[in-house]
C-alpha cells in the first residue's frame, strides 16, 4: 500500500515556505505521493448542498488563499525528485482540456514522469458557469475532455472530432513520459462508475464509508464486465480525512482514533484492493497538521504496507 498527503495549498498556511518545507521533507520520510485539491474561485453564495461536511455548508471562505493546483504540482516538482504529483480531484469543467492536457504533459516531462491525475465533474454549478461550460451536460463534457487529453498524449498526429470538441490535426509535445498520464475518476454516482470502467485508470474515492466503498467497487467490477475490461487493471485509491483524537470539525472523518485503529483500518482498506491512501489531517494548525503526517510516517505507515 501506498500513502499520500495534501499540499498546503489552502488559506494560511499556502506560502512558499511551507509549500517548498512540506513537500520536501514528505518524501524524505516516506510518503509516495503529494497530491492538490482544486478550486478557481469560491462564490459569496453557493447553492448545492455541500456532501463533505455534517452541516451541508463549503469548508472554505471566499477570502481563502486557495493556490491553482497544475501551478502548485509544477512548483513542488521542482524541489523533489521521487514522489508522484497528483491532482484531488481535478474539477474538468474548470479548464480546456487541450491546455489541461498540455500543463500535465509539461510537469510530466519535467518531473520524469511522476504525475498522476484524479479528476471529476465537480459539483458546484457557479463555477463551473462562470468557467464558461454546460454544467448539466458536464459529465458528457467531461467524457469527451478525457478522450481528448488521451488523445493528443498518445498520438503523433493528434485530431479529435466530437460534439464539444473539434480539433484538426496538431503536433503536441512533449508527450508524457509513460505515453499517458493515468487518469483516476472521482465521484460517487452511477456516471461516474461507468466513466472508471470506460474511461479510467481507476477510482480515486474521496471520504465514503467501507460500506459505500465496497458498494463502489463491485459496481465498478460490474460495469467493467458489462463492457469486457479488465477489473484487475484498475487502481483504487482514496481520500480520507482523519485525526489521531476526537474532533469537534464539521467536516466528515473517516479514521478518528489511535494509531492502533488506524492500522486496522488501513489493513481493511488494503484486503478490499485499495492501494493508495490519501491523508487528510483534521486540525486547523499548519504546525498540527505537520506532526500528524510524521506520527503518520513512523508510527502508522510501516505496519501496512
Amino acid at each position: 500500500m501506498q500513502f499520500g498527503c495534501l499540499l498546503p495549498t489552502l488559506g494560511a498556511a499556502a506560502t512558499r515556505d511551507h509549500m517548498t518545507s512540506f513537500a520536501m521533507r514528505m518524501e524524505e520520510i516516506g510518503f509516495d505521493a503529494l497530491f492538490v485539491s482544486d478550486h478557481v474561485v469560491v462564490p459569496w453564495e453557493i447553492r448545492p448542498v455541500y456532501k463533505g461536511t455534517k452541516d451541508g455548508k463549503f469548508p472554505w471562505s471566499p477570502t481563502d488563499n486557495v493556490l491553482e493546483p497544475l501551478a502548485a504540482l509544477a512548483f513542488v516538482a521542482a524541489v523533489t525528485k521521487r514522489v508522484k504529483l497528483g491532482t484531488s480531484v481535478l474539477v474538468l469543467p474548470n479548464r480546456h482540456p487541450i491546455l489541461v492536457a498540455k500543463l500535465l504533459s509539461t510537469i510530466d516531462h519535467l518531473s520524469g514522469g511522476r504525475v498522476v491525475m484524479a479528476a471529476g465533474v465537480g459539483w458546484m454549478e457557479e463555477e463551473i458557469t462562470l468557467m464558461g461550460n454546460p454544467f448539466h451536460r458536464r459529465g458528457a463534457w467531461a467524457n469527451e475532455a478525457i478522450r481528448l487529453m488521451r488523445t493528443l498524449w498518445m498520438e503523433e498526429r493528434a485530431a479529435f472530432d466530437g460534439t464539444f470538441f473539434k480539433v484538426p490535426p496538431v503536433g503536441f509535445a512533449p508527450k508524457p513520459v509513460n505515453k499517458t498520464i493515468p487518469i483516476w475518476i472521482g465521484g460517487y454516482s452511477d456516471g461516474s462508475f461507468r466513466r472508471v470502467a470506460a474511461l479510467g485508470d481507476g477510482w480515486h474515492a474521496s471520504n465514503v464509508t467501507f460500506e459505500s466503498l465496497e458498494k463502489g467497487i463491485a459496481t465498478i467490477k460490474d460495469e467493467c464486465r458489462k463492457i469486457g475490461r479488465r477489473f484487475e487493471d484498475l487502481t483504487f485509491s482514496i481520500r480520507a480525512r482523519m485525526s489521531f483524537h476526537p474532533t469537534d470539525t464539521t467536516s466528515k472523518v473517516m479514521f478518528v482514533g489511535d494509531r492502533d485503529q488506524i492500522i486496522t483500518n488501513l489493513k481493511r482498506l488494503k484486503t478490499m484492493g485499495v492501494s493508495l491512501v490519501l491523508f487528510e489531517p483534521q486540525y486547523p494548525k499548519y504546525e498540527e497538521w505537520v506532526n500528524a503526517h510524521e506520527e503518520l510516517a513512523t508510527k502508522v505507515m510501516p505496519h501496512v504496507r
